[in-house]
Parts: C-alpha cells; sequence; structure tokens
C-alpha cells in the first residue's frame, strides 16, 4: 500500500513537472532571440588554421564577449585564448575598436554604436600540437578534431543553454567525411550546416572528420543505435579484425546490463586513430572525444595498452553528463567549476570503465587485476596521503 502511494505521487510530480515544462518551453520559444551565426572555415586545418566568421545579435551600448574558459569534461580554466588571433569586431561595415578585460583574459569589451542590431566578429584559430587536452588536437594532413569551444566568442549570458548558435562548416576538402552528435541541415560538397542548437549542447558534440573513415554499427541500447566513427592517418589503419568489432558490440550488452537505460537519443564514438595527434578521451552526452595510436585497432596489444579508453567515456556520459555533481554543473563557460566531488566524477567512472573493459573481453582478468594492483600501487606511494588532505574539514 505504501508503494502504491508513493508510486503515485511520483507519477503526480512528474505530470506536474512536465506540464510546467511545456508551458516554460512554449513561452521561451516564443521570446528566444535569433541565434548567433556562425561560420567556421577548416579549409586550412590541415595547416593549424581555423578561420571563424559571426553574426551576432546585439543591443547597442556596453557589451562583453567571452571565449569559453571552463571547458567540461576537462575541470580546468583550460579553453585555449592564446591560440585566438586577428579579431576584428565590426557593425555595418565599420570597425568598433575593443579592449581586452585587464583581469578577466577571457573577456572582450567593446560599445556597440547606436542603431546596430548585430555585429560581426572574425578571429583566426591558431592550431597547436602542444598543451592540455584538446588544445593540442586539431589535425593531421588527412584528418580533424575539432571542439567548438575554440571557434566561439559570443556575448556574456548567465545561463548558455539560452544562446542559440546556427552553425555551418567547410571542411578542408569535398572528399572528407565527418561525425558528429549534431544533426546535419545540410551537406554540398565540403560545405555543412547543422541544425540550430543552444551553446550547451554546441560545447557537447565535438566533430571528427577525415579523408580515411570507417564506421561500424555497434548495436542498440534500448533501441538506440551505437556506433564506432574512426578516422585515421592512413587506410591500412582502419583494417580492423572482426574479433576487435565485436568486443566493442560486446561493451554495448555490458554498458545495457550495467545501467538498463539511456538517456540519448543515439550514441556515437568519435575516435581518432594517428601517431601525429595526440591522444585524447573527453565525455559528452551523445558522443565521445577520443583519440588514440594508429594502430589501437588494428593491433590487439594496442588494443590492451589503451582498453578502457572508450569504456570510460562512454561511462561519463551516465556519470559526469546526464548526473553531474553540483559544484560541477555551472550554468556557463566562465564561472568557476569546483572540484569537491571529482573523486566520484572521475573514480567512480575509472572503476566502471576498467571493470566494462574486462567484461566486454577487450581486457583480460588478469590485464584487470593487474591494472587494479597498479593502481594501489599508485596510492601507497601518493606522499600527500601521508599527512591530510588540504581541503578544509
Amino acid at each position: 500500500m505504501l508503494k502504491s502511494t508513493r508510486a503515485a505521487a511520483l507519477v503526480a510530480a512528474f505530470s506536474l513537472t512536465v506540464s510546467a515544462g511545456i508551458v516554460v518551453a512554449t513561452r521561451a520559444s516564443a521570446q528566444a532571440p535569433a541565434p548567433i551565426v556562425v561560420h567556421v572555415d577548416a579549409s586550412r586545418a590541415v595547416q593549424g588554421l581555423l578561420a571563424v566568421n559571426e553574426h551576432v545579435p546585439v543591443a547597442s551600448g556596453p557589451l562583453t564577449l567571452v571565449y569559453p574558459k571552463w571547458i567540461p569534461g576537462e575541470h580546468s580554466p583550460s579553453g585555449p585564448i592564446p591560440n585566438v588571433a586577428g579579431l576584428h569586431v565590426s557593425a555595418g561595415g565599420r570597425p568598433i575598436g575593443w579592449t581586452r578585460d585587464p583581469v578577466d583574459m577571457y573577456a572582450i569589451r567593446l560599445d556597440v554604436p547606436a542603431g546596430a542590431a548585430s555585429i560581426d566578429v572574425s578571429f583566426v584559430y591558431l592550431g597547436a600540437n602542444v598543451g592540455n587536452y584538446s588544445t593540442a588536437r586539431l589535425s593531421t594532413p588527412n584528418l580533424l578534431s575539432l571542439t567548438w569551444n575554440k571557434v566561439i566568442l559570443t556575448p556574456k549570458v548567465a545561463d548558455y543553454a539560452t544562446q542559440q548558435i546556427a552553425l555551418s562548416l567547410t571542411l578542408p576538402g569535398a572528399d572528407w567525411k565527418y561525425a558528429t552528435a549534431l544533426d546535419t541541415l545540410s551537406h554540398a560538397g565540403a560545405e555543412v550546416s547543422f541544425t540550430t542548437v543552444t551553446q550547451e549542447m554546441l560545447i557537447d558534440s565535438p566533430l571528427d572528420a577525415g579523408i580515411n573513415a570507417r564506421t561500424w554499427h555497434l548495436g542498440k541500447f534500448e533501441g538506440a543505435p551505437v556506433e564506432l566513427a574512426a578516422f585515421a592517418d592512413t587506410p591500412d589503419q582502419l583494417d580492423v579484425p572482426d574479433a576487435t568489432i565485436q568486443k566493442l558490440r560486446n561493451l554495448v550488452t555490458q554498458m545495457h546490463g550495467l545501467y538498463h537505460w539511456r538517456h540519448f537519443d543515439r550514441y556515437t564514438f568519435l575516435l581518432t586513430l594517428s601517431d601525429v595527434m595526440p591522444g585524447e578521451g573527453v565525455e559528452h552526452h551523445q558522443s565521445s572525444d577520443d583519440g588514440s595510436a594508429g594502430d589501437f585497432l588494428s593491433d590487439s596489444s594496442a588494443l590492451v595498452a589503451d582498453g578502457d579508453l572508450l569504456s570510460h567515456e562512454w561511462n561519463h556520459s551516465w556519470n559526469g553528463k546526464y548526473r553531474r555533481p553540483a559544484d560541477l554543473a555551472t550554468r556557463n563557460l566562465q564561472d568557476p567549476m569546483i572540484d569537491t566531488t571529482l573523486w566520484v566524477y572521475e573514480g567512480m567512472t575509472q572503476f566502471y570503465g576498467e571493470l566494462q573493459a574486462e567484461r566486454a573481453g577487450i581486457w583480460s582478468k588478469q590485464n584487470w587485476l593487474d591494472d587494479l594492483a597498479g593502481t594501489y600501487a599508485y596510492l601507497d606511494s601518493t606522499h600527500g596521503r601521508l599527512w591530510r588532505p588540504l581541503i578544509a574539514r
């Protein structure tokens, strides 16, 4: 009887929430401003250059533009603003002067002329093969890995889920293939347009592209397709044994056995295979930004060496994206993230990522036990733990 009462209360509360959500969504839609129009020209990406042009609806008066600073999944103020060059701002074809904020290096201040309803912003992003996280990843002669936080400069807002962006992209060539969690609006040759999304969803939907590309369907998770989209420096790096793909299909089965429920419409492992571009592993809602050695899929020993990469990042879709510690769930990319519960965000994901690699057959049982032993040995020799943590008690 008590369970039935609680269930009825939960259903009623859910119905009320959904109804309220519909009202709010309708109201927000009626008042939604015009989107920021962003075009990224990646035709020179293999030379390490991205040209960005934006058309930004604004009101006259003081305006602050911001470059993404705190990047989700990187847990730090790692936005690569030193790589931004050649910034120009104009309204109606006339240049507008701007100044960098003297304290916040990620903020640009300017005055929009009276009567102007929009401004045009252009800059160049300079790629690098050094730096932390995605900063070191952009392109090789045959592939591109693009995280959108590198190529947007937008008006400062309290909540980036309220800011709409209409995005288009010029690929390095018409023969380049691409994959992303974004929905394609049109694609002709090297020109691609995507459906308008919030800045929150844009940042959460990276894109990989390349000349050498291959996609595998790995199965379905409660009806949602799961795919691996791999991009490589050379064609032979995509010559993948059936046994390896079967292990990745096993991973879908094991993840379903662990979580039983999904929050995504589809899921894509975005994977770069390169001995030139540094590796990576960053989680996203409907995809993951992964990178490993060129022989990661084609050589069984290389797969074992980085065996928990895909399982770790997919676990993050539940632990870290769908559910996130409150002090890491910031409403924009300028507010600092507080990492007090990062040990859950990363620690639990690390545990399940390794366990699922073993369950899927990517690792043997001994591989898993050896890795656990290595973790314990590392913690035993971390001398900060011999006294006390620096966080206040």
